[in-house]
């Protein structure tokens, strides 16, 4: 047929491996249309005038062949999208079991899917997905979800007992905003398979009883300036996965942190929203702010890194609360402001040009005087050797004491004056030192070869002191 018109009345077909070809059009005006399990194949649009099921599908399949528009499909299994072809949607175009994009570009509004098939979607390469999101409404079950550069908006739902989980396939899915719901009673869960996932925005929530949740164990999972916000109810089960957010990370207490690091990357200002424990966090972006939630406290249960940044509270003067109990901290060039680190089993140590802007409380800024213990041998570069669990930098006043490992540089080093004390030792280990100010010994400096020890002040050599110095240089 040419244009296929239903009226009035309604046409049946006879035969469940009925076949039809319409050159043209498809228009179900006040008819209605029962296909059974029939192949339809249409070369044009789709048209029908009412938001009401007027295509009875049945198991039928439909094929699109050419561009053309999409008005209110219901379909159990359909195929859109040839290459080289558009395809328009309007209103929206819902599928029962599967929908199958041929290579072209898919334009309009939402396409939603119950997912009855265990792959309810197939994306051939070429595919564009322009329209504004695509619902999968499963049915529970297994599912796999294919890799694919260029998901719109996705949602992610379930509707049976039992729940539903969705496997991400080889390659990854890149998408715009991600949610995965529960509904009522029925938890809906996107497993990343090993894959990478990127999005604009994820969003986890919970139906009356059941999660939304994904699973990570060891990806790389990307969210862009939209964050992420796990709602009540939703759960993130990162494991050892690296998750990278661009955006306000929101968290109703579904964060399960396993040994995943978050990193904040966000290139001006993100919120920490709800009180969170990490198990290590990050932010390197330089000039970018990071908020914490006024009044909450936030946990780090190993490892930190803050680097050229701000760390402000959402309302400036009131106080946010920093919990670190982990082993490795590293806080370069920023800027602190209203910080109640009280909890945390050491200070925290503001290196490298930090600065204080006031109202912070167990932090130690720079300048600050580190002492030796030794406590893990004799490697100056070891961060647990020193009291605050920070090597030296340039602007460290450092004291030697006598303990039982003394220390051996293994690297060049600057730093702005050093104490040391009676019965201890310093070895420079053929490796030059800088200070910028003072050197007192009363114990024993010990060069090997041809050190350069360059002082920018005095050097106080107490009586019982030793200076072995080798074939090495000291400049004054």
């Amino acid at each position: 047929a040419n244009d296929f018109v239903v009226q009035s009345g309604t046409l049946t077909t006879t035969s469940n491996n009925y076949q039809m070809f319409i050159s043209s059009s498809v228009r179900l005006n006040d008819g209605r249309f029962k296909a059974n399990g029939s192949t339809i194949t249409v070369s044009a649009n789709w048209l029908d005038d009412s938001t009401t099921a007027r295509f009875s599908k049945d198991t039928s399949v439909v094929k699109f062949l050419g561009t053309g528009n999409i008005a209110y499909g219901n379909f159990y299994n359909v195929s859109i999208a040839e290459s080289g072809m558009e395809v328009s949607i309007i209103g929206s175009l819902a599928v029962t079991n599967k929908i199958i994009y041929k290579g072209g570009t898919v334009l309009g509004a939402a396409v939603g899917t119950w997912g009855t098939s265990q792959n309810p979607l197939e994306i051939y390469p070429g595919t564009i997905m322009n329209n504004t999101m695509l619902y999968i409404s499963d049915t529970g079950g297994t599912k796999y979800l294919p890799s694919y550069s260029g998901y719109p908006d996705l949602s992610l739902r379930c509707y049976v007992s039992g729940g539903s989980t969705f496997y991400l396939e080889t390659g990854g899915i890149t998408a715009g905003d991600v949610e995965i719901f529960g509904i009522m009673y029925h938890a809906s869960t996107l497993d990343l398979n090993g894959q990478p996932f990127n999005c604009e925005k994820l969003t986890l929530a919970m139906g009356s009883v059941a999660p939304g949740r994904l699973v990570a164990s060891s990806e790389n999972i990307d969210c862009g300036s939209g964050g992420i916000d796990i709602q009540l109810g939703g759960q993130f089960i990162a494991g050892n996965s690296t998750v990278y957010c661009g955006g306000d990370f929101k968290n109703q207490n579904g964060f399960n942190y396993g040994n995943s690091t978050v990193i904040l990357n966000a290139v001006s200002t993100q919120t920490l929203h709800n009180s969170t424990t990490f198990y290590a966090l990050k932010a390197l972006t330089n000039g970018a702010t990071v908020q914490f939630y006024e009044g909450r406290t936030f946990y780090v249960a190993n490892k930190i890194d803050f680097q050229d940044i701000y760390l402000r509270s959402t309302t400036p003067g009131s106080t946010w609360y920093f919990n670190y109990s982990g082993s490795s901290q590293t806080v370069k060039n920023c800027t602190v402001s209203d910080s109640n680190a009280s909890a945390s089993d050491e200070p925290i140590i503001a290196t490298d040009n930090c600065t204080n802007d006031g109202n912070n409380t167990n932090w130690v800024f720079d300048a600050t005087t580190l002492t030796w213990d030794g406590s893990e041998g004799t490697d100056w570069n070891t961060a647990a050797n020193w009291n605050y669990n920070q090597v030296p930098s340039a602007n460290s006043i450092v004291i030697i004491p006598d303990v039982t490992n003394d220390p051996s540089l293994g690297s060049y080093v600057t730093i702005s004056s050093i104490t040391i004390e009676s019965g201890a030792v310093l070895n420079l280990n053929t490796y030059n030192l800088t200070v910028a100010s003072d050197v007192y010994i009363s114990g024993q400096l010990s060069a090997s070869s041809t050190e350069q020890i360059t002082v920018g002040g005095s050097w106080y050599a107490y009586s019982g002191s030793t200076f072995t110095y080798a074939t090495s240089t000291a400049t004054f």
